[in-house]
C-alpha cells in the first residue's frame, strides 16, 4: 500500500497539534474559551449521520458534564437534542469545511464513521479515536484494521450502542492517559504517512 495521500495542512497541523500554547489560541479562536475541559468532536459523515447524532443527544447531559462537545450533524440532519445539557459546552455544526481538520486537531478524542478519507487525515494527527462504522457497510472492515489488526482504534458497533455505552467508551478515552497515548502512536502507525511521496514515486518510475 502506498498509503492515501493527505493534503499539506494536515501535516502541518501534525506538528503543532500536542502544543499547548499553539492549542489554547486556536480553541478559543473555535469558540471554546474554557482550558480545564478536554474537547470531543463528533462527526457522523454524510449518510451516516443521523443515527448517530440520536445516540450523541441522548448521552449529551453526561458528555457536556465532563467536556466540551463539538458536533457535526449533517446537512439537514442535526436538531435542537431533548434534555438537559450545559449549552455552552455543545458546539453544533450542521456542515465544517478548513475548520473540521482544525477542530481534529486540537481535540482530545474524535468519534467518527470509517471512512478512510478522514481516518487517514486522524492517522496523521495521532488523534485518539472512537470508531462507529455505518452498519452493513465496507465501513466495518476498516474499523477491524484499525482495532483488531492495527490496536489504534476502539471500535463501537452502531446496533449495540446504548448512551451509556456510548459515555462510558469516551469517558475511557479521557481518562486513561496511558490509553490515550498509546492509541494516538498507534494510530500514526497504522497507515503509511507519506502517501502522497509514494504516489509521486510510482508515477515517475512509470514515467
Amino acid at each position: 500500500m502506498t498509503g492515501i495521500p493527505v493534503r499539506k495542512k494536515v501535516h502541518d497541523l501534525a506538528r503543532q497539534a500536542y502544543d499547548r500554547e499553539w492549542r489554547g489560541p486556536l480553541r478559543q479562536a473555535h469558540g471554546i474559551s474554557d482550558d480545564a475541559l478536554p474537547v470531543v468532536l463528533i462527526v457522523g459523515g454524510g449518510t451516516g449521520a443521523l443515527s448517530l447524532n440520536h445516540c450523541v443527544y441522548d448521552a449529551l447531559g453526561e458528555l457536556t458534564r465532563i467536556s466540551h462537545v463539538v458536533h457535526v450533524t449533517g446537512k439537514g440532519k442535526g436538531s435542537v437534542p431533548a434534555g438537559s445539557y450545559i449549552r455552552e459546552r455543545y458546539h453544533a455544526y450542521e456542515f465544517l469545511k478548513e475548520e473540521l481538520i482544525e477542530y481534529a486537531a486540537f481535540a482530545d478524542c474524535v468519534v467518527t464513521r470509517a471512512g478512510m478519507g478522514m481516518l487517514s487525515e486522524l492517522s496523521v494527527l495521532g488523534k485518539p479515536t472512537i470508531i462507529i462504522p455505518i452498519p452493513q457497510s465496507h465501513q466495518e472492515k476498516n474499523a477491524v484494521y484499525f482495532e483488531r489488526q492495527k490496536h489504534a482504534a476502539i471500535y463501537l458497533v452502531q446496533n449495540d450502542i446504548t448512551a451509556e455505552k456510548f459515555v462510558r467508551a469516551i469517558q475511557r478515552v479521557l481518562k486513561d492517559d496511558a490509553l490515550r497515548q498509546e492509541l494516538s502512536q498507534n494510530m500514526k502507525l497504522a497507515l503509511p504517512q507519506d502517501g502522497a511521496q509514494n504516489v509521486k514515486g510510482l508515477i515517475e518510475e512509470v514515467i
